[in-house]
């Protein structure tokens, strides 16, 4: 392995409460001399308690100002100490928490008129538990404050940022009564803006189905796998999607794309030690872009979900052994070690054992031969154990926190099982029966080193991912067992997990449910679950008791958070909501998906299976409520893309009908965006030139970028950036293949200390193409027929100080007849 493993975990100078997140923008701040706190509870009873304000920073990992903002302040140790004395701070990923983004983006747009990320407000602590009595109590984590980025000195315009919370703490100490009466008018203001925003449904297009597909493939990791680059997380909800869409693609290009992304993330996945080789299971994440070391904490929401997708892609591929071997592996390792007596699924285990970092999963050759010797096998099947689970080779695993222990092994296969099976002559069923054989005096030893900590709380949507991991599994490999495992695990929640009102509790813990209820998005993974489980089960009576159950949850869910002026569903019942001062609804979806995405996909389930016409009304309405997130982010929200395309799929003629209301008037080349960015073709006359075979069709997109903007070119000079890409959506009547040929222009250079960047803009910035078409000699037609397919455009636009959402846009494009 390369030595930047060794580097990587070198000992950080700070470590903040951000190291125990999951999303990559907060682990990126994870070393920040900031007291950093993820948004929560912890946060919130600090703030009360210090009275001090909170600062709180939403960002996401593909912003340019974000990065430079951390460059410039959150690593800087003098301005840490100013922000850890006088506030709370709080790091979000907008990607991760969209409802905390949306409600305090809406108060900096209504208080700056402008927004843009970073997004950085100041909100009032909650109230005192001892407020004296002359004093009004008020409702707590109210903005009065907000901007996006600061520098760290002034300029652009602007304090800097160390003047910016002197002025602030000093307004809080001084202005203390004035503030909180201003907080209150704010957050007044948002609430109204949230609640009514019908203008900001958009047309649920089938548009937005390539979109979010393109938009996968291009963060595809071709070598390695995986969506993005390390920390490499495996997005199961992602994966998901681009398995349902992989038989509806029409370009065979874009077909092989999907195949080849696939393949490559659920090998290198399965075969690095991001995979518990001997245990089973999957770890968090992955440190490095192969897969090789993880953080090795385990989590039941990640194994359900991957439990699903292995079983399902072993079932695509017609059987593929390997895919069928990894789904059951979960599934085994689930049972035996996460499983609750009385039947529900545990939450988690624990990365270190006595501080250290993945010591039960580490390995040397000395040990492990010896213990393989003890176990009877002969030399040459030691030695191939060896190497096939990579330790004839050099250790890369270095603990950060303990740099002088020596490095140690984590076991991964160097080879697919396919080729093991090929070199040694023998099936890959061979290959898994002898890996078996050298795993249980291995695994057997394991259990007696020290076990990592156990979460063995029951959580009640994490379990129904879990079910439906378990019934798929067994479904597919034809493995009852495990279909009754998850039918257990249901019984468990539906007769222990309830309330005195008959809902649903969050968690389960020794005998004793939680006061939390269960959120929307836990009855959306149970009804899945449930569903799966109805696919799965042979016996009539089983089944039809699993499907009552679905219908019966789903009645429950819609009581207690759908949205009746809206439709689409809050995420908490309307009396529970906590933390935010206005309901939340979630749509973006993270490690696991949004409660709207599942619960729009179990509504076209129920509707498929009772035929029932009100599951797919509630699901168009539920697809209508997402449109404002969805249209201008899909690959953001597979779980709804995944609902979109099914309705699309069930409904084409109902689904027009709602386009049509929700843009009547709209042209083909309207433009729905707010960025200010317009898009048009030079010419709508495109000049044409045949040879042989190929016609080509020329011309131009001039892009009028406005002042004090600018899109990140096609090349933006830095890996984490989005950059402006042309590429070609063909209509679904055009039947000759065509190709995009796109000369993107010089760019600029932005630069702003000294990192630079290439830019187009602000003004005019023209886009030459060329769209080519090999005629079928066969189809005499196609020589006389004028074809429309549309440009599909993709860009980010910043300004000096903040970066928009990325946004894509659909430019149609008339190809002449011969």
């Amino acid at each position: 392995m390369p030595d930047q493993h060794n580097d990587a975990q070198q000992q950080p100078p700070h470590t903040n409460r951000l190291a125990g997140e999951s999303s990559p923008y907060l682990l990126q701040h994870a070393h920040n001399p900031v007291d950093w706190y993820p948004w929560g509870e912890e946060a919130f009873e600090l703030a009360r308690t210090t009275q001090r304000p909170i600062f709180l920073s939403i960002g996401y990992s593909t912003c340019y100002w974000c990065h430079v903002m951390e460059r410039e302040s959150f690593e800087d140790v003098e301005t840490a100490k100013l922000m850890n004395e006088h506030f709370v701070c709080i790091k979000v990923d907008r990607e991760e928490r969209p409802d905390v983004d949306d409600v305090y983006m809406a108060a900096c747009q209504l208080m700056n008129q402008s927004g843009g990320w970073p997004l950085n407000a100041f909100l009032i602590p909650p109230p005192p538990a001892d407020l004296p009595a002359d004093q009004t109590a008020w409702t707590g984590l109210l903005p009065f404050y907000c901007g996006t980025y600061y520098p760290p000195i002034p300029s652009y315009g602007r304090p800097s940022f160390q003047l910016v919370l002197e002025g602030v703490n000093k307004a809080w100490n001084e202005q203390h009564d004035e503030i909180i009466v201003q907080a209150g008018k704010v957050a007044d203001a948002v609430t109204q803006y949230l609640s009514t925003q019908p203008e900001a449904l958009q047309p649920p297009r089938l548009d937005s189905v390539t979109t979010a597909m393109q938009s996968l493939l291009n963060m595809a990791d071709t070598v390695y796998g995986g969506l993005g680059s390390a920390p490499k997380f495996p997005q199961p909800v992602n994966l998901r999607l681009l398995m349902d869409l992989r038989d509806s693609v029409k370009s065979e290009s874009d077909q092989q794309r999907v195949d080849a992304v696939l393949t490559n993330t659920l090998n290198h996945m399965a075969m690095g030690g991001m995979f518990d080789q001997i245990g089973g299971g999957f770890h968090r994440y992955s440190t490095d872009e192969r897969w090789m070391v993880p953080h090795f904490e385990k989590m039941l929401y990640d194994n359900g979900q991957l439990a699903e997708v292995y079983a399902l892609a072993a079932e695509s591929t017609g059987g593929d052994p390997f895919y069928a071997h990894v789904a059951g592996l979960i599934c085994d390792y689930v049972l035996r070690e996460m499983t609750d007596p009385a039947g529900g699924f545990y939450s988690a285990q624990d990365a270190e054992v006595d501080g250290r970092e993945g010591l039960n999963y580490l390995w040397t050759p000395e040990e492990a031969k010896q213990l393989l010797t003890t176990a009877g096998l002969s030399d040459d099947d030691i030695q191939w154990a060896l190497d096939s689970y990579g330790l004839s080779g050099s250790a890369f695993f270095k603990d950060p926190h303990h740099p002088d222990d020596p490095p140690r092994h984590i076991l991964h296969l160097p080879q697919h099982p396919d080729a093991l099976a090929e070199q040694a002559g023998l099936t890959v069923a061979d290959v898994f029966q002898r890996l078996a054989a050298v795993n249980a005096p291995l695994y057997e030893a394991r259990t007696q080193r020290k076990q990592p900590g156990l979460d063995d709380k029951v959580i009640a949507g994490w379990n129904g991912l879990m079910i439906a991991g378990l019934a798929e599994t067994g479904r597919v490999l034809n493995r009852p067992e495990l279909i009754d495992a998850a039918a257990r695990a249901w019984d468990f929640i539906h007769t222990t997990m309830r309330r005195e009102d008959g809902s649903l509790a969050r968690t389960w813990r020794h005998g004793h449910i939680s006061s939390a209820p269960a959120a929307c998005a836990d009855y959306a993974w149970l009804i899945h679950g449930l569903l799966t489980l109805h696919n799965a089960e042979a016996e009539p009576g089983k089944k039809e008791a699993y499907r009552t159950a679905a219908v019966a949850l789903t009645e429950q869910a819609h009581a207690l958070f759908w949205d009746d002026d809206n439709g689409g569903y809050f995420d908490a019942p309307a009396t529970e909501a906590t933390g935010l001062f206005v309901r939340g609804r979630s749509g973006y979806d993270g490690a696991i998906p949004s409660a709207n995405g599942v619960m729009l996909n179990n509504l076209i389930d129920l509707h498929e299976l009772t035929g029932e016409q009100a599951y797919l009304t509630s699901a168009i309405k539920t697809v209508r409520s997402l449109t404002p997130r969805l249209v201008p982010q899909p690959a953001s929200m597979a779980a709804s893309v995944r609902g979109l395309a099914r309705l699309w799929s069930i409904a084409p003629d109902t689904m027009q009908q709602e386009v049509f209301l929700l843009a009547p008037h709209e042209t083909a080349d309207a433009d729905p965006a707010s960025d200010g960015v317009t898009i048009a073709l030079e010419s709508e006359q495109m000049s044409m030139v045949a040879d042989g075979e190929t016609r080509s069709s020329t011309g131009a997109l001039l892009i009028n970028i406005p002042d004090g903007h600018h899109i990140n070119a096609h090349d933006p000079g830095q890996p984490d950036l989005i950059g402006m890409e042309v590429v070609l959506q063909q209509s679904q009547s055009t039947e000759s293949p065509f190709t995009l040929t796109v000369e993107y222009p010089d760019a600029s250079a932005f630069t702003l200390g000294d990192q630079a960047i290439n830019v187009y803009g602000p003004g005019t910035t023209r886009v030459p193409f060329t769209v080519s078409r090999v005629d079928d000699s066969s189809s005499s037609d196609v020589e006389d027929k004028e074809t429309i397919v549309h440009l599909q455009v993709r860009y980010q636009v910043c300004t000096d100080t903040a970066c928009l959402a990325p946004a894509t846009r659909l430019i149609p494009i008339s190809i002449p007849s011969r």
